[in-house]
């Protein structure tokens, strides 16, 4: 489709709601994106200390699972 078939030019005005509009949004997602990036820095995930102290994470190992640890 042609764009000459909307023959409607936009204003000054509709420009400069059109740019404002722009800016808003990037600075609402720029500031979303920095609050979570905030968080990822501030509470890191648990490190490998942390996952060795909790017995609850320990499973069985696929060996044994598979049967490789038999004692014969």
């Amino acid at each position: 489709m042609n764009r000459g078939s909307y023959p409607y030019r936009l204003t000054p005005e509709d420009r400069l709601i059109i740019s404002k509009w722009k800016w808003r949004l990037g600075i609402a997602y720029g500031a979303i994106l920095f609050v979570l990036l905030l968080v990822m820095v501030a509470n890191p995930s648990r490190d490998r200390s942390d996952i060795a102290k909790n017995p609850a994470d320990h499973g069985f190992s696929s060996a044994s699972v598979a049967g490789e640890n038999r004692s014969r």
